[in-house]
């Protein structure tokens, strides 16, 4: 899945930003509940 690709690539960008990294957990999260309903 394409949520799949995003982790590892969130786990790159840690050595670089760890912005990008604490923005996109909380996103994965909504992501993830909002398929969990719709599925």
């Amino acid at each position: 899945f394409r949520w799949d690709h995003r982790i590892p690539t969130e786990k790159k960008t840690k050595k670089g930003t760890k912005k990008i990294v604490m923005i996109a957990m909380p996103v994965l999260e909504l992501l993830y509940s909002l398929l969990s309903r719709a599925l």
